[in-house]
């Protein structure tokens, strides 16, 4: 009988494992932007939405970029760190090293006032250990105190310096649970913090602020709360702060500001509410920053204007008002310029035009926004995202059809008229083109020129005030998969027999075409 109990309780214990793991798989798994390839408009329209697509390249691309930047900014000190000491130096370290924890190792004393830097350190990062409720991968279980043990050397994460001292802790995507204790404070020498990917909880320790060397802390994607505290002004030598993915809620701190050594802050996916410091205008070594999907609001900072560094600015999804400021036009470093989904009103300024090297532009979703799509954005060579679904655009300058930079181009729900010009077939590198959905009111021919986009693989020309036929030059588009005309009135005529016979449709639609 008691064997048959002792059985049972091993298969239930097995059991909670079990589905303890796969809940914290499930935690763990890629987070996205929930977005589907349609989007319901307060008018009850269902209009295409570019922003999947588009939250797909950047997840990719900030992946990438994220790694490279890390890479550069780190080769030389981990290059440094990775050529072996010599055996010398290891005998005479390894004669102070053990003697100074002769005691810690026999008895495994704590700390006191009179304890050297290694035994605080050693005691921080037992701390941090004990701090850790759930460790499935048993990623910690060699960080004890024994007679092979070493915590420079043998300690999962962890990298010193050639005194011993703890300099980095990298343990992103090990499946960790549990709060950051207060003793990581006394890291004196900690540079680098990775704790990414996890499931850590409760705030930030504040005692984390004595750690005055810290140029990287990465604690995205986790499942920390509370304020962001001032404090983290007083990390004078922070170049990368990512704290994404989280449900920090409050304002963002004004002291970051002070943070003058920043090339990357990501405090995205959160619940951040109030403004966008005017004092982020002093942070002029920044090289990234992203703030999409929280509750701003208040206008954009024309302080912005001054980060002349900037190469990606993220704004999206937020509660923003006003004018998009010119000032951000003197940002010439641009590459990647999203506004989209928030309340922003005028026009897109003419500044816009500096923007030499900019490859997307992201103002969908901004109905007050609007005017003609105006020409001087053919200055800017390198586009190849222009977003401007959603808004309220009334033309499209000429200008913009001799890009051949451009790659997509979504002027989906607006308040487009007049007719498509032959001059569209200039725009020879598109491959997703919008113009459809309420609002437009495109007349004319479908221009025969859209045959000259050999890429082209999205069509949408849905509810505008198309007539005459279908040309027969887009069934000679050998990438298009998507074909949509439908609620086009005046669009009849029969059928082009090489569309009616092409294969390669996933979305085909013709409405009233006979």
């Amino acid at each position: 009988m008691g064997a048959v109990s002792s059985s049972v309780v091993m298969a239930l214990i097995f059991l909670i494992m079990l589905l303890s793991r796969l809940m914290l798989s499930q935690t763990l798994a890629p987070l996205r932007v929930d977005l589907t390839e349609w989007k319901i408009l307060p008018t009850g329209e269902i209009v295409s939405c570019p922003e999947k697509r588009r939250g797909i390249q950047m997840e990719d691309w900030r992946t990438q970029r994220g790694f490279h930047a890390l890479t550069q900014l780190y080769r030389r000190e981990d290059l440094q760190r990775t050529i072996p000491y010599t055996t010398e130096y290891y005998r005479l370290q390894d004669v102070e090293f053990n003697e100074n924890f002769k005691d810690i190792r026999s008895s495994g004393k704590l700390i006191d006032s009179n304890s050297s830097p290694w035994e605080k350190d050693v005691a921080s990062l037992l701390a941090f250990k004990q701090s850790i409720q759930i460790d499935p991968l048993s990623v910690l279980a060699n960080w004890t105190i024994g007679k092979n043990s070493d915590h420079c050397r043998t300690w999962t994460g962890v990298t010193c310096n050639k005194k011993h001292q703890v300099t980095k802790i990298s343990l992103p995507g090990l499946q960790l649970n549990g709060t950051i204790t207060p003793m990581i404070g006394d890291l004196a020498y900690l540079s680098y913090l990775n704790l990414s990917s996890n499931n850590f909880n409760g705030e930030i320790p504040l005692e984390l602020m004595n750690c005055h060397s810290l140029s990287t802390l990465d604690l995205s994607v986790n499942l920390l709360g509370g304020q962001l505290p001032p404090q983290l002004g007083k990390l004078s030598q922070l170049n990368v702060l990512w704290l994404s993915h989280n449900s920090f809620s409050g304002f963002i701190p004004a002291s970051l500001g002070k943070c003058h050594n920043l090339t990357s802050m990501d405090l995205s996916h959160n619940n951040l509410s109030g403004s966008i410091p005017a004092a982020f205008g002093e942070l002029r070594q920044l090289q990234e920053l992203w703030l999409e999907n929280n509750h701003l609001a208040g206008s954009i900072p024309t302080q912005l204007g001054l980060l002349n560094q900037l190469q990606s600015l993220a704004l999206m999804n937020n509660g923003l008002t006003g004018p998009i400021p010119s000032s951000l036009g003197n940002c010439t470093s641009l590459v990647h310029l999203l506004l989209g989904n928030n309340e922003l009103t005028g026009a897109i300024p003419v500044e816009f035009g500096q923007l030499s090297l900019i490859q997307e532009m992201g103002l969908e979703y901004n109905g007050a926004l609007g005017g003609p799509v105006p020409g001087f954005l053919s200055n800017c060579s390198q586009l190849q995202i222009l977003f401007l679904g959603a808004c309220n655009f009334t033309s499209i300058a000429l200008e913009i059809w001799s890009m051949t930079s451009l790659r997509q181009l979504a002027l989906f729900s607006n308040s487009l008229t007049g007719e498509l010009p032959l001059e569209v077939g200039n725009c020879t590198g598109l491959r997703w083109l919008d113009l459809g959905w309420p609002q437009n009111n495109l007349t004319g021919s479908i221009p025969k020129t859209l045959g000259n986009l050999k890429d082209l693989i999205t069509l949408n020309l849905i509810q505008n005030s198309f007539t005459g036929g279908i040309p027969s030059e887009l069934g000679s588009l050998p990438q298009l998969t998507k074909l949509l005309l439908d609620r086009n009135s005046g669009l009849g005529g029969p059928i082009p027999q090489n569309l009616a016979s092409y294969r390669n449709f996933s979305h085909l639609s013709w409405g009233h075409v006979t």
